[in-house]
């Protein structure tokens, strides 16, 4: 469910000089802090969900203890809440590292070709 790898697929394109990305400055930090709030926003999500992480309280007959191990599931077991809030951070913090190697990447092309130019003679 994760779109991490979509992620990861760019910044290996960012990084074999196939994808570079042109943005002003102010764009870039203001996606940036973006991101970073959103990141932030998450992890003080996490911070309640430890609340679900083992349910308790729906009484002692079998149908309550199912239950109760259904919601604990839910809470911290795999493809749990927990799981799904660790992917969005993670894919956060990849579409920021993307951001910005695509921006110094279209920075190093435009700072070489300007060299390549001002190197040239008119004719």
């Amino acid at each position: 469910m994760s779109d991490t790898g979509v992620w990861r697929q760019l910044a290996t394109e960012v990084d074999a000089g196939n994808l570079s990305l042109r943005v002003d400055r102010e764009s870039l930090d203001a996606a940036i802090k973006g991101l970073q709030d959103f990141i932030d926003h998450v992890n003080d999500l996490s911070i309640h969900v430890e609340t679900v992480g083992f349910v308790t309280g729906f009484g002692g007959f079998k149908m309550g203890q199912d239950l109760a191990a259904k919601f604990t599931q839910k809470g911290s077991g795999e493809g749990s809440i927990r799981q799904r809030l660790k992917e969005l951070i993670e894919e956060a913090k990849a579409a920021q590292d993307v951001l910005r190697k695509a921006a110094a990447a279209y920075a190093q092309a435009e700072h070489d070709n300007t060299q390549g130019i001002a190197g040239t003679a008119p004719t």
